[in-house]
């Protein structure tokens, strides 16, 4: 319905007539309206602390198993989980410039429990995966 809300001025054939005219009304309400405005606000606000609420992604419709796949086969083995999000939630992908605050906080905490990890216990390996779960 996103398709059809955006090219209003063609009723799509499987919409009776009037279903239309009910949805034209009902979009052109005034709380309708501001809906997408107040999503958008909300979408682009920042929480208080580390909220791990990641709403951006540059993944597009492929899931993520299946960009994992796909990064698999180009590395030519399996890559971690870490690597799939910052692969995803870096613009251009390129690791580096993040879709937003969230997701460089988000980052930024992953690496340095990482790192606590690692310096903690030397000897252990850490499992990267297990660790992003």
């Amino acid at each position: 319905m996103n398709d059809c809300r955006k090219n209003i001025d063609e009723r799509p054939s499987f919409v009776t007539q009037e279903i239309w005219e009910g949805y034209l009304a009902h979009w052109s309400t005034p709380e309708y309206v501001a809906m997408p405005k107040q999503g958008s606000k909300n979408m682009m606000s920042e929480k208080k602390g580390l909220e791990i609420y990641i709403n951006k992604h540059t993944g597009g419709k492929k899931s993520f198993s299946s960009h994992k796949e796909m990064l698999d086969e180009k590395a030519g083995g399996p890559m971690s989980v870490n690597l799939l999000f910052n692969y995803i939630d870096t613009k251009c992908n390129d690791n580096v410039t993040f879709v937003n605050k969230r997701s460089r906080k988000f980052h930024e905490y992953y690496e340095r429990r990482l790192e606590e990890m690692t310096q903690a216990s030397p000897d252990v390996h850490v499992d990267e995966d297990e660790r992003f779960y």
